[in-house]
């Protein structure tokens, strides 16, 4: 999520009034990309996982996943019943196996434009988090954006909107004060295709 909101910042800067960054996965990283993302791209082991192995190795990464994500939390059960129902779709295999090929690459572009986001921005991170360690995003990315307020969490993971709750929701209203957002938001009109 916080990748798409500062490529939307990039992108449409005159939308945005502020940013709040939760664990976010800034910079390229190694294990960014993982091996099983180019198993969808072979005909026959497509096959073999999505409609046989799909099922099993669905709860084997629900589960290691949520332990990774959660840690030092326990997994909420509502959180893995959601992740097992998307491990059950073919095509949420896919739509995840591209984005762990491209995203390295994506961040990578993204990472010069950070110090031109000019806006108030609060980012969040878990001392914790085994996905997106505060020390390689969190804490450049909050140094490199020009306005930004860094809090790390020492009793947080990556899932910070989930064991944080409150947290998140007092760095939304900081960053809703300091960009002054009195009047109505500028409307989401979504750009015309080229």
């Amino acid at each position: 999520g916080a990748a798409v909101a500062l490529a939307f910042a990039a992108r449409f800067p005159e939308r945005v009034r502020g940013l709040v960054l939760v664990s976010p996965t800034a910079y390229p990283a190694p294990g960014l990309t993982r091996p099983l993302a180019y198993v969808p791209l072979v005909p026959v082991l497509e096959t073999l996982l999505t409609r046989v192995l799909l099922l099993p190795i669905g709860r084997v990464v629900a589960w290691l996943e949520g332990g990774r994500a959660f840690h030092p939390a326990p997994i909420p059960p509502e959180w893995h019943a959601m992740m097992l129902a998307f491990s059950r779709r073919r095509g949420q295999v896919h739509a995840l196996a591209w984005e762990n090929r491209t995203l390295a690459q994506e961040l990578g572009a993204l990472g010069p434009g950070y110090p031109e986001l000019h806006v108030p921005a609060v980012v969040l991170a878990g001392a914790h988090d085994r996905l997106t360690p505060a020390g390689a995003h969190a804490v450049p990315l909050a140094a490199a954006l020009p306005q930004a307020r860094l809090h790390v969490f020492p009793d947080g993971g990556h899932q910070l909107h989930w064991t944080h709750p409150a947290e998140v929701v007092r760095a939304v209203v900081e960053v809703l004060e300091a960009a002054g957002t009195s009047g109505a938001p500028a409307p989401l009109v979504p750009a015309a295709r080229r």
